[in-house]
């Protein structure tokens, strides 16, 4: 799930930098720290971004992390894994790197940054990059906002990140003038995968498009979600959407939903969600007051929620 939050739990800072950074002196943050997306490696290890320039790795399922400077001058956007070898990681700037030797170095393979000389042109230098997603490590998508009316943020690379490729989307009727932001790519398999955006104007909705070439082409499905929100992807069929209040769970690939209002009301407290499948899932939730979290569980889709951790 990728998320931007603030964690206040204690992390076990490891000393380890990454072996193609120089050795320098550098200002380390204290305090919270914020990250802006976590990805699974493996079955047992966890890689997470910040917007400082580091990389937090947990191989023991997220009870114990270790932190890398990857760059102190950079805020990293998001990082999406192939497999336990193969990664991307994307930066706010423009620039996004490959690993394929599971993190130990990273080259960048892409920078728009008009004082180098390397530097492309086929990202452009305005919007805000905030998401990316990799089929393989040759195909992988950069994706976020640009505040023009009617206009997505959308883009293909099919080299490895070398150059980048405008791709449109069909758009819902009446959204000339409304906000446009890409929020989440997710491939259930090589072929299929799923597309949400998210639309801003007098009102917010989410609008749900699915790919079975690979992401080559997306279609738009029937349904704008109100309030877009978090969600998750299970299965090429499954799909549970939380909007701030209800529910919307899909058991045919979005073409139809069906509408669940729990019997909690977790409002601003909604920290995250994890779902196994329709039906038996967690929601963390997390106090805007005093940050005290706990974690609940569902049995029946989200209609009753018990809690584990009170």
């Amino acid at each position: 799930m990728k998320n931007s939050f603030v964690l206040s739990v204690l992390i076990v800072l490891g000393q380890t930098c990454f072996a193609q950074l120089p050795m320098r002196r550098h200002w380390e943050k204290l305090g919270p720290v914020e990250f802006t997306a976590v990805a699974r490696q493996s079955p047992t290890t966890l890689v997470a971004t910040t917007n400082h320039g580091y990389l937090y790795s947990s191989n023991d399922g997220g009870v114990t992390w270790e932190h890398r400077l990857f760059d102190d001058t950079i805020q990293l956007v998001d990082i999406a894994f192939v497999d336990s070898l193969h990664g991307a990681v994307a930066e706010r700037g423009g620039r996004v790197y490959f690993t394929d030797d599971g993190g130990a170095t990273w080259d960048q393979t892409y920078t728009n940054d008009p004082n180098l000389a390397d530097a492309g042109d086929s990202l452009p230098l305005g919007g805000q990059k905030s998401g990316l997603a990799a089929l393989n490590m040759q195909t992988a998508w950069v994706y976020g906002v640009i505040y023009a009316p009617g206009t997505v943020y959308l883009y293909r690379t099919e080299d490895g990140g070398a150059n980048w490729n405008e791709q449109s989307l069909p758009l819902p009727q009446g959204v000339e003038n409304a906000e446009l932001s890409v929020e989440h790519i997710a491939f259930i398999t090589p072929n299929f995968g799923f597309l949400t955006m998210r639309i801003t104007s007098d009102d917010i909705n989410l609008a749900v498009y699915v790919s079975d070439d690979s992401g080559k082409t997306w279609s738009l499905t029937p349904t704008l979600i109100p309030g877009a929100g978090a969600a998750d992807f299970l299965s090429a069929n499954e799909v549970v959407i939380y909007n701030g209040s209800q529910f919307y769970v899909t058991r045919d690939a979005a073409h139809t939903w069906s509408i669940i209002p729990p019997d909690v009301l977790f409002g601003e407290s909604f920290a995250g969600m994890d779902f196994v499948n329709a039906l038996s899932g967690w929601v963390i939730t997390a106090d805007p007051t005093t940050n005290h979290r706990a974690l609940y569980r569902t049995s029946d889709g989200g209609a009753t929620w018990f809690p584990v951790i009170p």
